[in-house]
């Protein structure tokens, strides 16, 4: 049998004593946000990050269509293909700390003029290895890991945002549709007035005045009826592009319900260090850490070893029974001159780790004011729909007595038009304050860290 040289064994040895000489933890001062988001004192609140959407979303029509986009939809595929590509990319960092082996075989002929005169047979094979005395390698897989995990932290990202789209899509078109249910019915209550009014001017007991104003009502009303009709459209055309399809439409239905978020009692700031936005900043951080590492490495000496054996005979029946050739071929480089680029690499390195760390905390501070708005938003909007639907009942409450007025002649008809008007109007704020709160509830229900379990 063929001994190694003697060298071969601390080499060895040393292969598993590899130093890392990337940073233990980032020194990026990062500015803290506020220790709470929320000091609610409710103590039924659930933890938002383990409530999934389906058990959120309680509208079948809406979850159908959120299966069929996270299903279709483009961005999210192109999400899913960049995390393949990012992990394909780790495999093969990892794999060049290990031994790199490869074979070879030829045939030799040699001759002169036409005639060959002698024919050679060869095979063997090469095995060539990097001892990561430094770390380099290892560093280098560690920050194409990370860059991998930020990468998966990006398609949740993506995940999350395309239910809430799609949520928030399928509530617009929905709150289209209940506008022109209520434009319908506006219309219709129009068209009675210019008939009523049409017949008591030729009675005598309407004025033209009266005609032209319930006309005039009639006239507006289509006009607002084709914006929405516009707008419904155009709500529809976001749902489509969101799922990615086009055979499907939206029934109207008559109640729109969300689960109302209940914050935890003081809801700490760092519930958010979950959100897929602030890992990604993260493992970001992180990766800027490793590449340090890398960069330390280039100072130090790098150990490379190479060993080939072979076979080589004249004729192809002898070639595995003959003699074995065996080569062996440490190797240590060490850098002397390069004008300084080793320094400079390092220097980029550590600024790079830098703008990671600048990232991470706008990343951080973004997510908490986002939140922080939300809640404030979410509040607001609870106290404006009570708010509206008082103003409705009481301008509900105007037409039936100008009706009532009208009637006994104390008030003209076009008291009881102006109050169909602002009921309609009101009518039409109401809704788009539900649609608001619709869109916040979403918007939080996602930004506290719901909508990646299913």
């Amino acid at each position: 049998m063929t001994k190694l040289p003697f060298i071969a064994i601390p080499l060895i040895v040393m292969l598993t004593g590899c130093i890392s000489l990337a940073p233990q933890n980032s020194d990026v001062a990062i500015a803290p946000v506020p220790e709470y988001l929320s000091q609610s004192s409710d103590k039924t609140a659930v933890n938002i990050s383990n409530l999934g959407w389906r058990h959120y979303f309680n509208d079948p029509q809406l979850v159908n269509l959120i299966d069929m986009a996270l299903a279709n939809n483009s961005d999210l595929r192109l999400a899913a293909l960049k995390t393949l590509e990012s992990y394909k990319q780790y495999g093969v960092a990892q794999s060049d700390r290990y031994p790199l082996v490869t074979g070879q075989s030829s045939v030799d002929y040699a001759g002169q003029n036409h005639t060959e005169t002698s024919k050679k047979y060869s095979i063997g094979a090469t095995v060539s290895f990097e001892f990561d005395l430094f770390g380099r390698l290892k560093n280098l897989s560690e920050s194409q890991l990370e860059a991998y995990f930020a990468t998966e932290e990006a398609q949740r990202n993506v995940y999350m945002l395309l239910v809430s789209q799609v949520a928030q899509a399928y509530f617009n078109e929905q709150i289209v549709l209940q506008k022109l249910a209520t434009a319908d019915r506006q219309m219709a209550n129009y068209q009675q007035a210019l008939t009523f009014t049409q017949a008591g001017l030729a009675s005598g007991e309407s004025s033209y005045l009266d005609y032209q104003q319930a006309k005039g009502m009639l006239e507006s009303i289509k006009v607002s009826r084709v914006e929405l009709q516009q707008e419904q459209q155009l709500a529809h055309h976001t749902l489509q592009n969101l799922v990615n399809r086009y055979d499907f439409t939206v029934k109207p239905v008559d109640a729109l319900q969300v689960i109302t978020l209940t914050i935890p009692p003081n809801l700490p700031s760092s519930a958010l260090l979950t959100r897929p936005d602030i890992m990604q900043a993260e493992h970001q951080l992180k990766a800027s850490n490793a590449d340090i590492g890398v960069a330390r490495a280039a100072f130090f000496p790098s150990i490379s070893l190479t060993g080939s054996l072979s076979n080589s005979s004249t004729e192809l029946s002898d070639l595995l029974s003959g003699a074995t050739l065996w080569d062996f071929v440490p190797k240590i480089s060490l850098p002397i001159f390069n004008a300084g680029q080793n320094q400079l690499n390092l220097e980029i390195a550590n600024i790079r780790q830098q703008q990671a760390g600048v990232e991470y905390e706008k990343t951080l501070h973004a997510a908490f004011k986002e939140v922080a708005d939300l809640l404030v938003l979410a509040q607001s909007y609870g106290q404006q729909l009570t708010l509206q639907q008082q103003y409705l009942a009481t301008q509900q409450t105007a037409l039936t007595l100008s009706q009532e007025g009208y009637l006994s002649g104390s008030a003209s008809y076009l008291d009881i038009l102006d109050a169909q008007r602002n009921v309609f109007s009101t009518e039409l704020t109401l809704l788009t304050l539900k649609q608001n709160t619709l869109a916040n509830q979403v918007s939080l229900f996602v930004a506290l860290g719901g909508g990646w379990q299913e």
